[in-house]
């Protein structure tokens, strides 16, 4: 009845940022189970870090990312504080390095027949927080450890199953799966600024959805 997993995650290379590796862990109720053992439709929640990963392999916002964003931005329109902070940012969108971390808070519904080698498929959305340095910034704007960048994400997977156990797909299994997300990068916010409201619009028109896909490798409870 109950599901979930532990996962590492490589994704590929996008247009905002480079190589990210991620733990990941879910929780999941198969709802189908209080009808038929003979599907599984569930509904599950995950949360996602760079923790060590990120301190092991650093990540960095892409080059062409950062001086387009450079090249796009306005702060006149926002306060001092505001305008000191988004220049902060700006700057550490070219620097190595900048990413420290990233959270993720995501939800979604689930799909397979209990059978060996039929893959899982996942549907899903929720926020990505992405955690950037902010140990330039005065004592007074460093409202947390680091800057937030969040936006909206959303995408799919498809996941293999290797039983442990002799063919039954009850208990652990080694998994594989592949993913391709949407990073809805131009509904985002910086600590609560809109980024619409200093940055130009001919920016969206490359970043305002990112596409990632990348593989996991992890095990598979239930």
């Amino acid at each position: 009845m109950f599901y979930g997993h532990i996962q590492l995650q490589y994704a590929f290379p996008d247009k905002i940022s480079n190589v990210v590796f991620a733990d990941e862990f879910s929780a999941g109720l198969n709802m189908a189970r209080f009808f038929t053992k003979r599907v599984h439709l569930g509904i599950y929640g995950v949360f996602e870090t760079r923790g060590l990963f990120g301190l092991l392999f650093p990540c960095s916002f892409n080059q062409a990312f950062g001086a387009a964003i450079n090249k796009n931005a306005n702060l006149t329109n926002l306060s001092h504080d505001d305008s000191t902070k988004t220049a902060y940012f700006l700057n550490q969108c070219t620097s190595s390095g900048s990413v420290g971390g990233c959270g993720r808070y995501l939800y979604g519904f689930s799909f397979y027949l209990p059978y060996r080698f039929f893959p899982m498929i996942r549907v899903y959305t929720g926020l990505e927080n992405v955690l950037v340095n902010n140990s330039g910034l005065s004592s007074s704007q460093q409202y947390e450890d680091w800057l937030n960048l969040n936006f909206d994400v959303k995408g799919v997977s498809i996941s293999f199953f290797y039983p442990l156990d002799n063919g039954t797909i009850t208990g652990e299994n080694v998994s594989l799966s592949f993913f391709y997300e949407e990073e809805e990068f131009g509904d985002g916010n910086l600590d609560g600024i809109n980024l619409k409201s200093f940055i130009n619009p001919a920016f969206f028109n490359t970043y305002g959805t990112v596409y990632r896909y990348g593989i996991k490798l992890g095990i598979e409870l239930f």
